[in-house]
């Protein structure tokens, strides 16, 4: 990995798009429609990693056009780290500058690699990342509405609105996306702050908007309990990888549960009068949870094939 060195050249850095899905053929269609009408000048090159319970060939097969090429890669191995690790070799073997992501329930704005791209350049930096706004399933709630909870600025780091220089990237691929954040999720923020550690620049494109759908599912206490459980696992396994003895492990984690119980506790007594507290303490409740399971060796599956789904050890 290496901090942004721009080379004198004359030719326009080759960016590309990295596309994980799973399960989702039905969102297909309008996310290609929505990269064919992208701004920004020339082809554009689509890598679709697929490990989903039904292969998407078919489908993404039958989205190519003259300003869009999909490159297809079927993925074994359930998880979200292994569709992402997979998409990345495809475009750095490619020899693309730049890789884009976002996620298979998304939609970009035309603008939106343009603006990405334009970010990149002139901030000249390693790390874009640009705001997502929630197109909800079903009336939303107040709660969700007021709490702004399905809502991204780019500020913060993740893969849901990322363009990546390929040259930040470790040269040991064995040290992209960690497996063991396949299942729960989380990989992406552990992965692009281990770049910033290690010397990577990041801004945000404001105007590189996506939009993602929420289903009514989500709309729901339950569903934020098990964001703040994701999360929660997510800061154990990070904890791991960095602290060098288990007792620093659950020292760690002990004052990220006890800042988060106190979080909990403060938005439940305010939460009679602002209903989106509620949801708050819920995600925080569920952030404690997650630790707990973690740290006794529990992990519970978010990501994968829906029939893979469940608790598992690990």
């Amino acid at each position: 990995m290496s901090a942004f060195a721009p080379v004198e050249t004359a030719e326009t850095p080759r960016v590309c798009v990295c596309l994980c899905t799973c399960d989702r053929q039905d969102m297909l269609p309008a996310l290609f429609a929505a990269l064919a009408a992208q701004t920004l000048q020339g082809p554009l090159t689509v890598f679709v990693a697929d490990n989903g319970a039904e292969p998407a060939d078919t489908v993404v097969a039958g989205l190519g056009s003259e300003a869009l090429t999909p490159v297809y890669r079927r993925v074994a191995e359930p998880g979200v780290t292994a569709a992402r690790n997979a998409a990345m070799a495809l475009a750095v073997d490619a020899g693309f500058d730049h890789l884009a992501f976002f996620d298979d329930d998304e939609v970009p704005e035309p603008v939106w690699l343009e603006e990405l791209m334009k970010t990149a350049l002139a901030e000249r930096c390693d790390i874009v990342c640009g705001p997502v706004e929630p197109v909800f399933g079903g009336p939303p709630p107040d709660w969700a509405l007021a709490g702004r909870f399905f809502h991204k600025s780019g500020e913060t780091l993740c893969s849901s609105n990322l363009l990546l220089r390929a040259g930040a990237l470790p040269a040991d691929r064995r040290n992209w996306f960690y497996p063991e954040f396949g299942t729960t999720g989380g990989g992406d923020r552990e992965f692009l702050k281990r770049l910033v550690d290690g010397g990577a620049r990041t801004a945000v494109a404001p105007r590189a908007l996506v939009r993602e759908h929420v289903p009514v599912a989500r709309l729901a206490l339950g569903y934020m309990f098990r964001r703040g459980l994701r999360d929660g696992m997510t800061d154990v396994q990070i904890l791991k990888r960095r602290r060098p003895t288990l007792w620093r492990v659950w020292l760690g984690s002990a004052a990220i549960a006890a800042r988060k119980l106190g979080y909990a506790l403060n938005h439940l007594l305010w939460s009679a009068l602002r209903p989106e507290r509620l949801a708050s303490a819920v995600a925080d409740a569920g952030h404690v949870c997650g630790i707990v399971l973690r740290l006794f060796g529990r992990r519970v599956r978010l990501y994968g094939p829906a029939s893979r789904r469940g608790r598992t050890a690990g």
